[in-house]
This record gives structure tokens, sequence and C-alpha cells, in this order.
């Protein structure tokens, strides 16, 4: 499991390398463009079309709306959809995450107990019982 876990880790910093430049950007975004967004992205997430999605997008948000023409929109969607792509990610990542910080506990907790029952019969385990 470790040689998989350490090519995970490895695709993992690959993925941000190639994304660095696209996260700074992201984090440049006003508070405002950042609703926008967040919006446009849970409508695509509830299964909208994504003209429906930026219409809805628009009219929460005119400050912020998208005047696209037909030419752009499918460049739009490609952005939009990259973005749920990342958010996908990330949130498998935290998941992947959380879940080995829990098995390193649980690990920690079973070395602790083997110890601790190594240290009250230091000879080893006892013999079974003999019927």
């Amino acid at each position: 499991m470790n040689e998989e876990t350490d090519r995970l880790q490895a695709l993992l910093r690959v993925h941000d390398l190639a994304t660095a430049n696209f996260r700074q950007e992201l984090m440049e975004r006003t508070p405002s463009e950042v609703a926008y967004d967040d919006y446009l992205l849970l409508q695509l997430k509830k299964g909208k079309k994504f003209k429906i999605a930026v219409r809805k997008a628009n009219q929460k948000f005119p400050t912020e709306a998208l005047n696209s023409g037909d030419e752009d929109t499918a460049d739009l969607e490609a952005h939009y959809r990259y973005l749920l792509d990342m958010e996908e990610i990330d949130s498998c990542r935290a998941e992947l995450d959380k879940t080995s910080k829990e098995i390193k506990e649980i690990d920690s907790q079973i070395a602790a107990l083997v110890e601790s029952m190594m240290n009250k019969n230091p000879e080893g385990p006892a013999p079974p019982p003999s019927s």
C-alpha cells in the first residue's frame, strides 16, 4: 500500500505544480467574483445546463454578470467545468487526508496497546489453554 500511496502523492504534487498559476488567479478574485463563481458552480452541480447556470448567476449577481456571445460560451463552460473538476479533486484529497490521519491514529493506538500487553507479559503471549 505504501507504493500506491507514494504514487498518489507524486501525482498530487504534479497536479499542484500544474495548477499553481490557475490557483493563484483564483486567489486574486474579489469576494463578489467568488460569490458569482460559487453560485454558478452550485447550479452546475445541481445539473443545470451551462447557459441556464450562467443566466441564474447573472440574475443573482448582476454586477458580475458574464456578457458572452456564443463563440465564448464553449471556453467559459470549459473554464467552469475545470473549476468543478478541481473542487472534486480537492474534496477527494481532503477526504483522503482525513482517512489517512484516522488510520495513523488507530495504528498508534494499536501499537500502544500491543506495547502495553508486552510489558505485562514480557515472555510473549500465553499459550492457549489445553483441553
